[in-house]
């Protein structure tokens, strides 16, 4: 279902791609993440993965470590991986001085 949807909506323009998404896939898919989990989704967080799941052009799949070795080559401490799951992990670091 999500690849098919995935070749539609990458053709579209993002305005269009944002549009469609959130009349007909964002209000689905937060209300099944909302019944499977005890604490509200972060409605930000979710918007942009969804964004990247049906727009491939702004989606790159990287290993935890890869994105960890690219912030520690550019002086960055304090790597965290916030948050993680089906579509990608997002990750917080402090640049040093």
């Amino acid at each position: 279902m999500s690849d098919r949807l995935r070749k539609l909506t990458s053709k579209m323009p993002l305005r269009v791609a944002f549009v469609f998404l959130s009349i007909f896939v964002f209000p689905l898919s937060f209300l099944v993440k909302k019944t499977r989990r005890k604490s509200p989704p972060n409605y930000r967080e979710k918007m942009i993965d969804r964004l990247d799941a049906f727009t491939p052009e702004f989606r790159f799949e990287i290993p935890h470590g890869e994105g960890i070795s690219w912030l520690t080559r550019r002086k960055f401490e304090h790597i965290n991986i916030t948050s993680a799951d089906q579509f990608g992990f997002s990750i917080a670091a402090v640049k040093q001085s």
